[in-house]
C-alpha cells in the first residue's frame, strides 16, 4: 500500500472517527462522567429535542382520550399515569440514545482499528520493499565480488600457464 493509498484510506474513514469520538463524548455525558452540568445539559438537550417534545405530547394526548372516552378524565388513575409518563419516557428517551451513541461510539472505533491495520500494513510493505532493496544491493556486491575473484583467477592462471608453456621442466 502506498502512502497515497493510505492517505485516501485515512480521509474516507475520518468521518467515522470523528463521530465515534464525538458520540463517545456524548455517551460520557449522559453518564455523567464529563461533570454534572454537562449531564444536565444533555438531559435538557434531549427533553427540548423534537423526537421528545413530539413523544410526549402524543402519549400525554393519548393518555387524556382514553381517559375521555372512558369517563375518567378527572379521576386518580388519569392523573397519576399522567404524572408517570413524563419521567418514563425521559428515561427511555436517554436510554435510546445512549444506545445509539453507542453504535456510533462502535463505528468510530472499528474505522480507528482500521486506519491503524492500514498503517501497520504500509509499514510492512515500506520494511519488506526495504529489504528487497538491500538484498539486492548485497546480491549486486557478491556478483561484483565473485567478478573480481574469477579475474583474478583467470590471471593467476594465465601466467602460471604462460610459464608452464614457456619451461615445463619448472612444474
Amino acid at each position: 500500500m502506498s502512502e497515497r493509498q493510505f492517505d485516501e484510506i485515512q480521509k474516507m474513514l475520518a468521518p467515522y472517527r470523528e463521530s465515534g469520538a464525538n458520540a463517545l463524548e456524548g455517551q460520557e455525558e449522559l453518564l455523567g462522567l464529563n461533570g454534572g452540568r454537562q449531564q444536565q445539559a444533555a438531559i435538557e438537550a434531549l427533553q427540548a429535542s423534537p423526537l421528545f417534545t413530539s413523544q410526549l405530547q402524543q402519549g400525554e394526548d393519548a393518555i387524556l382520550a382514553n381517559a375521555s372516552a372512558t369517563g375518567g378524565l378527572r379521576g386518580g388513575n388519569t392523573q397519576g399515569a399522567l404524572a408517570q409518563f413524563r419521567p418514563n419516557l425521559l428515561a427511555q428517551t436517554i436510554n435510546d440514545q445512549y444506545a445509539r451513541l453507542g453504535g456510533l461510539s462502535s463505528m468510530g472505533l472499528g474505522a480507528a482499528g482500521q486506519t491503524g491495520q492500514f498503517a501497520q500494513s504500509a509499514t510492512n510493505n515500506a520494511t519488506n520493499l526495504l529489504q528487497q532493496q538491500g538484498a539486492a544491493q548485497a546480491g549486486s556486491a557478491l556478483a561484483r565480488g565473485q567478478a573480481f575473484s574469477n579475474i583474478g583467477n583467470s590471471i593467476g592462471q594465465g601466467v602460471i600457464m604462460n610459464q608452464f608453456m614457456r619451461n615445463p621442466a619448472a612444474f
